[in-house]
């Protein structure tokens, strides 16, 4: 009804995503491979680990996404999501695209630098940096490598992974929808105590 009054209006209507919950696909897997584990014993890349080795808990009030971007399968799910959206709307003249909805609780950006350090992420960025392959069942020594030494290359790393991922998502969406336009739309990220840290005004600040 929305698009068929915007559609008679002249308008361009853009409907917007929201990734805060779980991914039938993601957890229907899950079951399948392990039906006798609980919620808390999923692979570790599924949900965001701590530098520490602790994942987050799983619970959809907080303020934490409750998987890791970072993460293939996930990042493949959420693809087929807005494939889906994509092509059911693309009919409509009036559909100008997608906006995806960056809250602190959405994994549709990063938890912070203190997560998604699990053993599989750390091995995708290890191999990439002609790291030991021996040392790829070694999380720790992986970790410890990495803070020692490539931290700051890392955090790159995990930039671009988000920046590829966010491309591909725009590609999904103009192959349903040529001219259409994907929309990263951050919403109360002061939630996130690093990002207002970053984000706060510095009265102190040298101007650019």
């Amino acid at each position: 009804l929305l698009f068929r009054i915007f559609e008679r209006e002249g308008l361009t209507l853009v409907p917007a995503m929201i990734f805060n919950g779980p991914l039938p696909a993601i957890e229907s897997s899950r079951w399948a491979e392990h039906p006798e584990t609980s919620s808390d014993q999923q692979p570790q890349s599924i949900r965001p680990v701590h530098w520490n080795g602790s994942q987050a808990e799983l619970k959809l009030a907080d303020n934490f996404p409750i998987y890791n971007p970072l993460n293939p399968d996930v990042q493949a799910e959420v693809r087929s999501a807005v494939a889906e959206v994509a092509a059911r709307y693309s009919r409509f003249q009036c559909f100008g695209g997608l906006a995806i909805i960056c809250r602190p609780n959405t994994y549709a950006i990063l938890p912070g630098q203190q997560w998604c350090w699990d053993k599989e992420t750390l091995g995708q960025f290890w191999l990439e940096q002609q790291g030991d392959p021996q040392a790829l069942d070694d999380r720790e020594k992986m970790l410890q490598q990495v803070l020692a030494s490539q931290q700051e290359n890392w955090l790159q790393w995990r930039a671009k992974q988000m920046t590829g991922w966010y491309h591909s998502l725009s590609q999904t969406l103009q192959q349903h929808s040529a001219g259409s336009t994907l929309f990263l739309t951050p919403v109360d990220v002061y939630l996130n105590e690093e990002l207002a840290t970053v984000l706060a005004p510095n009265l102190h600040g040298t101007p650019d």
